[in-house]
């Protein structure tokens, strides 16, 4: 009797929604609010920081075309202004800020809604940003204001309508650092 062979399943790559991809576009933006806020932006580190999210942004729209391309970082900038907004007033810290950006993108990593490539733009950049946050963490001031507006963050994520598989009840529940 004749056997028809078996095919292999081959892995097609998913087709990111325009939400998804705004998502990915939005931590480069904050994480570069970040660096254009607290570092000098002549340091060598960090302009090529800078220059590797502008590259993470890129990759994450990439193979759209212009138009298309255009109108999801303009929805992109224009959430990432709406999120960011209380972060940025006068009198705010820009450690805190950081600090906040960097407990978001740990529960991203931690709630599996994001995976960071080896040898993405968006990890190489995080190479060269994470250590420069490192002595403000040490600042229990400023790690416990970070870890108090986390919540606040997300929120302000969801209420634009990205990350809303980031549940805020395990941020909640999650013990501080």
């Amino acid at each position: 009797m004749f056997r028809a062979k078996r095919q292999e399943k081959r892995k097609v790559p998913e087709r990111q929604t325009d939400r998804q991809r705004v998502e990915v576009t939005l931590i480069s933006q904050i994480l570069l609010g970040v660096l254009i806020n607290g570092v000098d932006r002549q340091d060598e580190t960090a302009i090529r920081t800078h220059l590797l999210l502008k590259q993470a942004t890129d990759e994450a729209v990439s193979d759209l075309v212009d138009g298309h391309r255009n109108r999801l970082l303009r929805r992109s900038e224009y959430a990432h202004r709406e999120i960011m907004e209380p972060f940025t007033r006068a009198g705010s810290s820009v450690a805190v800020l950081g600090l906040v950006a960097f407990y978001f993108l740990q529960e991203l990593v931690r709630q599996e809604y994001l995976c960071v490539g080896r040898d993405s733009a968006l990890k190489r950049a995080l190479d060269l940003l994470l250590p420069a946050l490192e002595p403000a963490a040490n600042v229990p001031e400023l790690d416990g204001e970070a870890q108090r507006r986390l919540p606040e963050f997300i929120e302000k994520m969801h209420r634009q309508g990205y990350f809303r598989k980031l549940h805020l009840g395990e941020v909640l529940a999650r013990p501080a650092l």
